[in-house]
């Protein structure tokens, strides 16, 4: 499966439950470099998400691990997802965090 497929999926989902806002960034020229494909708005918090294949990724690039460092410095999260799962699993943690 393509990254771009797993990005679809992901964005299905995330449009699905209602609590996100998703906007695709994956690949545009407009944008800067190793911005992540997926910047979400969940529950208030700032998500950057790069999408990577589960299988036979080489996981992310100089300019990619720059800026999620640079999100996560600003107090955004930036995670490296292969999928729905990893997603399903970061949103009910972050819920988790907030119920504390």
């Amino acid at each position: 499966m393509a990254e771009s497929d797993i990005q679809t999926q992901i964005i299905e989902y995330l449009r699905g439950r209602g609590d996100c806002y998703v906007v695709n960034f994956g690949g545009s020229a407009s944008s800067a470099k190793g911005t992540p494909d997926l910047l979400v708005c969940f529950q208030g918090l700032f998500l950057g998400l790069e999408v990577k294949k589960p299988i036979d990724s080489y996981g992310a690039t100089r300019p990619q691990e720059i800026r999620m460092t640079q999100i996560r410095k600003a107090g955004g999260i930036g995670e490296i997802v292969t999928g729905i799962g990893d997603v399903a699993r970061l949103l009910t943690a972050l819920e988790s965090l907030r119920k504390l």
